[in-house]
């Protein structure tokens, strides 16, 4: 096994059952004697024959419990603290919380087009069966039951599509593990998901929201079936009318919704989370959606000319027969939209995130060659460089400089953050870092070089940290330690997206004074202007031997890492929102059937006076481009609203970094064509469907 920078040789005595201890990390343990553990692991300092110890774990009875507590509370120093094992779980689900609830809403989202969906789908069967229903009703079938006919079937495909849904989740979930296990691993736990695993309860919730979707997203359409009088069933477009009655009333409803997302992006967030700020987000969907019918009644009207320059006769007639059918017409807009305002504001906010991580990337990691235990790549707990190795390096020809630093997790005020430990001398002449009040990097790190060998020495907190725990630079920052209370100042808030739990960056004279710690987790080396790196790592593995056991990395090879951590970690919200898009095409497909089956009368009439099969085919197509292009635009700058909210509110207030917004115009442009033409795809079977209208049939039933 690797050990810090060795490699170690040990011998199995027995295998664990994967029960208790056997069974943590998904079984992904090596156990050992305490005394072993520490010699491996060089946990023994010079001179100390004890050892260094992480954790002391204590079996209680449960009645007795309160009163070792009590006793422990009075024995322990400071610097220790007792605590039952749910504490240290609900510290990894706080830790966890913010990057769990937003795949949630995303999720939520999906789900959210997927009810436009159900919605086209609903209404399809209702325009289908329109006579039978006007026949039943005249029969003297009641509202009643022509709504629980309906209702039955919903809950019945809805049963059946979650159901489905449910088992493929299952199946998707175990690519889905991967992905998130590498965020966990990297920004939070230290360690990856072991396992996929399937809760029962996670699993009747999925089920419920499943077959509550469909209820929701088929009530209006069944609410019109029972609601249409026997005469007036047969009638085209009756649902239709009614729509284009309410559109200003619905306008209002959208400009009030409006109004509520503004001030709700104005409030702080709840325990960390942005509330809120989805809040805003759930009510601009809502709002546009309100606002739509007026919105694609205006474009239509306005599109008509242009239609008919571009296209004839069958351009105008697509434009007036879509404002014939605006309530359909409109969710299909609604759904695209959605779709496509979920792709842009991820892509840009996801654009802007890499864009200032790229940027504070190159600023900030001016090191040649950074070194690390090979053994950290699985364990950075526990890896540590030694001394040796490390007198080896600083002794190579063409390192002009090293910064030894340590990094370490630590609870500050009941949470868990970060701690990291570098020499600031080194850091302050080769360094670099941007700070939030805009204070030189030299006037930050000499004036708190100045106050190390003082009673109340400085420290620095990341931007993330600051906003967590709410402070700001001059506030005092106190942490027990084993020598005693450490009094510090926060002398600046610095730029940092390496986690969004938050650093305190402290120089190693004073961690040495306070923890009696000198171990380092890796090395910043800073190579001589006149040598090459990649000749002088060549060097350093020469000069620390073939046992050493390193890991040693060029800044351009770092930066290409950090970037590649950044793609995994947003992995799982790209597959979210091409989720939402292919629901959303779907739903166009749906919306333009509906269209199709409203106007059969009309086009048996276009082909008695003499329409061909191909002009009543390129009507739908144009309907289907019409439908893709409003979509896109609307979704468009309702994604960029979102992208707004993302950036500004709910990515500030979930993690505390400030991104700087920058727009794909390339992305933006790529999936604005590939919609387009998605779009016009999906009104190839409703156009062939239209083509192949019997004209004799449709006015005989007229």
């Amino acid at each position: 096994m690797l050990a810090n920078e060795r490699s170690v040789t040990l011998t199995v005595i027995g295998v664990l059952s994967d029960k208790g201890l056997g069974g943590a990390s998904g079984g992904n343990y090596l156990v050992t004697d305490i005394a072993n553990a520490q010699a491996i692991l060089g946990l023994v300092p010079s001179g100390e024959t004890p050892g260094r110890l992480s954790r002391i774990e204590l079996k209680v009875p449960e009645s007795a419990m309160s009163s070792v507590r009590k006793k422990l509370d009075q024995t322990l120093p400071e610097y220790l603290q007792a605590a039952r094992p749910e504490q240290r779980s609900q510290q990894v689900e706080n830790m966890l919380r913010s990057y769990q609830y937003n795949l949630t809403i995303l999720s939520f989202i999906a789900l959210l087009v997927g009810m436009f969906l159900i919605y086209n789908t609903m209404s399809i069967t209702v325009l289908r069966r329109r006579p039978e229903i006007g026949t039943m009703r005249a029969l003297g079938v009641s509202k009643k039951q022509i709504f629980s006919l309906f209702t039955v079937e919903s809950l019945t495909l809805g049963l059946i599509g979650s159901v489905l849904g449910l088992v493929l989740g299952v199946v998707l979930a175990q690519g889905a593990v991967q992905a998130v296990s590498v965020t966990v691993e990297n920004l939070y736990t230290g360690q990856g998901v072991s396992g996929l695993s399937v809760n029962s309860t996670t699993l009747w919730m999925v089920l419920v929201f499943g077959v509550g979707t469909t209820l929701i997203g088929g009530f209006i359409p069944v609410l019109e079936a029972t609601s249409v009088p026997p005469a007036q069933a047969t009638r085209a477009a009756s649902y239709e009318r009614r729509v284009q009655g309410v559109s200003a009333r619905l306008t209002l409803a959208g400009l009030l919704s409006l109004v509520v997302a503004g001030a709700a992006a104005m409030l702080p967030a709840v325990n960390g989370f942005p509330v809120f700020g989805f809040v805003a987000a759930f009510f601009v969907i809502l709002g546009m959606t309100f606002i739509l019918p007026s919105i694609v009644d205006r474009l239509l009207l306005w599109m008509k000319h242009p239609l008919k320059a571009l296209f004839q006769q069958e351009g105008q007639l697509s434009a007036l027969n879509l404002r014939g059918a605006l309530g359909r017409t409109s969710i299909a807009v609604a759904s695209l939209m959605i779709g496509i305002a979920m792709m842009v504001s991820l892509a840009v906010m996801i654009g802007s995130f890499r864009n200032t991580v790229e940027a504070w990337v190159f600023q900030t990691f001016k090191a040649d060659l950074w070194v690390e235990p090979a053994s950290s790549a699985n364990s950075r707990i526990t890896s540590r460089l030694s001394r040796p190795v490390l007198d080896d390096i600083k002794r190579v020809p063409g390192v002009e400089a090293t910064d030894p630093f340590l990094d370490l997790s630590i609870t500050y005020q009941g949470e868990p953050t970060n701690l990291a430990i570098g020499n600031f001398h080194v850091f302050s002449q080769y360094g670099s870092v941007t700070f939030l009040d805009g204070e030189s990097k030299d006037s930050v790190m000499q004036r708190v070089i100045g106050l190390i060998e003082t009673e109340q020495p400085g420290v620095l907190v990341t931007e993330p940290f600051a906003a967590r725990f709410g402070v700001q630079k001059g506030d005092a920052f106190v942490l027990e330690t084993p020598n005693g209370t450490l009094n510090a100042t926060i002398e600046g808030i610095y730029y940092d997206y390496t986690s969004d739990l938050g650093y305190v960056t402290m120089p190693r004279e004073v961690y040495e004074r306070y923890f009696e710690d000198t171990s380092v987790t890796g090395l910043a080396v800073y190579v001589s202007p006149t040598q090459n790196a990649s000749g002088v790592r060549e060097a350093i593995m020469s000069a620390v031997g073939n046992d050493a056991r390193l890991a040693i990395r060029t800044n351009q090879e770092l930066r290409t890492e950090i970037l590649t951590i950044f793609d995994n970690t947003f992995a799982i919200t790209y597959a979210l929102h091409f989720i939402a898009i292919v629901v959303a095409v779907l739903s166009v497909m749906n919306a333009l059937f509906a269209v199709v089956m409203e106007s059969r009368r009309d086009y048996g009439i276009l082909k008695y006076i003499g329409s061909s099969t191909r002009q009543i085919t390129r009507m739908v197509l144009v309907q289907a481009g019409m439908i893709g292009l409003m979509g896109n635009l609307v979704g468009l700058a309702v994604g960029l609203l979102l992208s707004l909210l993302l950036v500004f509110v709910i990515n500030k207030q979930s993690f505390g970094w400030t991104i700087q917004l920058s727009l794909p115009w390339l992305f933006l442009a790529q999936s604005f064509v590939l919609v387009m033409i998605t779009a016009i795809l999906s009104g190839i079977i409703p156009a062939r469907m239209a083509a192949k209208t019997i004209a004799p049939q449709v006015i005989r039933a007229e």
